[in-house]
């Protein structure tokens, strides 16, 4: 199984935020206090809105590197470069040039080896004309300040996965997190960054990023799994994949769920009946559900006792 790095650092961080948001001290120097004319209100205020930039950044930082992850994953042992589709080979060759020349004009202003990078990422690029090719994880997502709404099904759709935002919104609902509209928790997420960044009147409140932790993860579940499933049906290859025949959505997809309890992890396949395994040990928890989840490709889903996600396996 690929490296999922992007998950794990972003959970951490998200982890991070969210104790941030809610655990003493931080929590009390974040909330707005009476009267509303008291001094420390308009500290508070300011530090809100700093957490509402680093919240966006959060997900989109997680977002165009499993992307890069993914790219990375494609193998030429498994695949030629020809045989990829052709939205694929663009993407990583005329789209990945204006990534790249974007990437490289950010390093240099900041100080960093500008010129190292573009000649590696170059030779990614070229290396699609022999056998031995590497994508560039740069291709796609790196071309502009900020990702916009519209980005993501494009990406989706480059990895033949159907149905965009309303594919992740069903994901979610059938991993029990739903979400109404996984486009709009982007979208104001998004607003709320400019504004934060770029308005001295922007006040976001602590109750909207406490739900962003919770949305932001339900989001990222969909759109980890399933570019997971397609770097795993391009290498196959899956030809009626790689040619458009067959497309990847809600219904690739089954759960299995491990939910504590008042201590004692609980596995489920259907949360509205009885659990399968009781551990006092999530480790052990999940240990027991791969034994059953792995023949049946099912994804494994951790949450707490509020019904948050920890983690998905």
């Amino acid at each position: 199984m690929a490296v999922n790095n992007s998950k794990t650092e972003f959970l951490k961080r998200i982890s991070d935020l969210s104790s941030t948001l809610t655990d003493l001290p931080t929590s009390s120097v974040l909330t707005s206090i009476t009267p509303l004319t008291d001094p420390r209100n308009n500290k508070a205020k300011m530090l809100r809105n700093g957490l509402a930039i680093t919240s966006f950044v959060i997900l989109e930082d997680f977002l165009k590197n499993k992307v890069g992850e993914t790219l990375d994953g494609i193998k030429f042992s498994k695949i030629s470069f020809n045989a990829l589709h052709d939205e694929l080979r663009d993407a990583v060759t005329i789209e990945a040039l204006d990534s790249i020349s974007n990437r490289a004009t950010n390093l240099k202003r900041n100080g960093g080896d500008w010129l190292t990078f573009i000649q590696n990422e170059t030779k990614n690029i070229a290396s699609s004309a022999g056998v031995r090719y590497k994508l560039s994880r740069f291709s796609l997502g790196w071309n502009k300040s900020n990702l916009a709404k519209d980005d993501i099904p494009k990406w989706l759709k480059i990895f033949r996965i159907k149905g965009g935002w309303q594919t992740i919104q069903k994901i979610t609902r059938k991993a029990e997190v739903t979400l109404v509209s996984p486009d709009s928790v982007f979208s104001t997420a998004a607003a709320k960054r400019h504004s934060a960044a770029h308005d001295p009147n922007c006040d976001a409140l602590l109750s909207d990023l406490i739900q962003f932790t919770k949305d932001s993860k339900a989001l990222a579940l969909g759109f980890d799994i399933l570019l997971t499933k397609s770097l795993e049906q391009i290498n196959l290859p899956n030809n009626a994949l790689i040619s458009g025949s067959d497309k990847i959505d809600d219904t690739n997809f089954n759960f299995r769920f491990i939910i504590e309890t008042n201590g004692i992890w609980k596995e489920f396949r259907d949360t509205s009946k009885r659990s399968l395994n009781n551990s006092y040990s999530k480790i052990d928890a999940i240990r027991k559900a791969k034994i059953k989840a792995n023949p049946n490709n099912e994804i494994i889903i951790i949450k707490n006792s509020s019904n948050e996600i920890i983690d998905w396996i």
